[in-house]
């Protein structure tokens, strides 16, 4: 294989992965502005991609000549850097200065600021990863077909990956796992010549991705959301997380935590303290103990009017969360 087939091929792999980094970086930025604020901010980040691959092409169509001169040093530097912001972006929007709440945004105005501040600091990531694959296609014109499919099957990927990942990986640590693939397609194409003075800078970076991912942030999720108001019960705490691409699972304990709604005043007996899930700091249901009379409290429940009403052979239970209006059902022999 020739050298400059050699070159192609390692251009193919390192758009590739960094298309796979892109893709699955944004994933996680919904997967965690989701847990932190609520899912509808999805949009959010897909408008800051959006706006991240505009303002390259921009970049590049003002800045052609120079860039395409100076591109086989730029595109390693590109990379190591769109890793390096995808790390750091995250921490960055969970401190206190940069936390925005959305219920806050019309009450307190600094959450508004917060809320642009956020917004800049997730563009970086995208406008260096967009300038990098923007300027590989500018370059490499005559391959632009290879280096186009390498973009969308990098991110076709991506988006696999990134749900693969969430099985392993609190959303926390994702974005320092998955910018390590963008600072590998950054390594594998610095040319020969310069390897000696990019020594120092990925050592550096191995060590602040390997601080990112060890001392991953702690996610500052809205006062609003209901695990946030469970948790300021007396003694109250998580007990148990686990994370997968359908929500991060949370389990809180509390002695103060009694869920029966609907109950009557004129119930005689005493609600049994449960613990309760919560999915990306949304309220579930309680973790019922099936135990003794631990379901009596039914009987005066608003709950048991459709089987004082009538008998129910078969009865459709839709949104169960943890299982409420099933324990219902199966109280009254449905």
């Amino acid at each position: 294989m020739s050298s400059e087939n050699r070159h192609l091929v390692k251009l193919f792999t390192a758009i590739a992965l960094l298309s796979v980094s892109l893709i699955a970086f944004e994933l996680t930025l919904i997967r965690i502005l989701s847990i932190v604020q609520w899912y509808h901010f999805a949009y959010m980040v897909i408008s800051v991609a959006l706006l991240g691959f505009g303002a390259a092409g921009t970049f590049i169509a003002v800045f052609k000549e120079f860039l395409i001169e100076k591109t086989e040093i730029l595109l390693p530097w590109l990379m190591v850097l769109t890793s390096l912001f995808m790390s750091l972006s995250v921490t960055i929007s969970q401190t206190p200065l940069f936390s925005f709440d959305s219920y806050k945004l019309f009450s307190d105005f600094s959450h508004i600021w917060k809320l642009i501040a956020t917004y800049m600091i997730f563009f970086p990531p995208f406008f260096c990863g967009a300038l990098a694959i923007g300027l590989a296609f500018v370059k490499y014109i005559s391959r632009i077909g290879t280096l186009y499919s390498a973009n969308m099957i990098g991110s076709g990927v991506g988006s696999l990956l990134a749900v693969l990942l969430m099985w392993w990986f609190f959303p926390q640590k994702l974005p320092a796992v998955v910018s390590t693939l963008a600072f590998f397609a950054g390594v594998m194409i610095i040319p020969q010549k310069l390897r000696a003075g990019f020594s120092l800078v990925i050592v550096a970076a191995v060590a602040l991705l390997s601080f990112f991912y060890i001392s991953s942030p702690l996610l500052n999720i809205s006062e609003y959301k209901s695990i946030s108001k469970t948790l300021n019960l007396p003694k109250s705490k998580v007990v148990q997380r686990e994370s997968s691409p359908y929500g991060t699972i949370e389990i809180v304990s509390s002695n103060y935590l009694r869920y029966a709604p609907g109950l009557s005043i004129k119930y005689p007996g005493i609600v049994n303290v449960n613990n309760a899930a919560f999915n990306n700091g949304d309220w579930v249901g309680p973790l019922i103990l099936l135990q003794n009379d631990s379901l009596n409290y039914l009987t005066y429940s608003t709950g048991m009017l459709p089987y004082i009403i009538g008998k129910r052979k078969d009865v459709l239970v839709l949104n169960s969360g943890t299982g409420g209006q099933i324990n219902t059902a199966l109280y009254n022999n449905t």
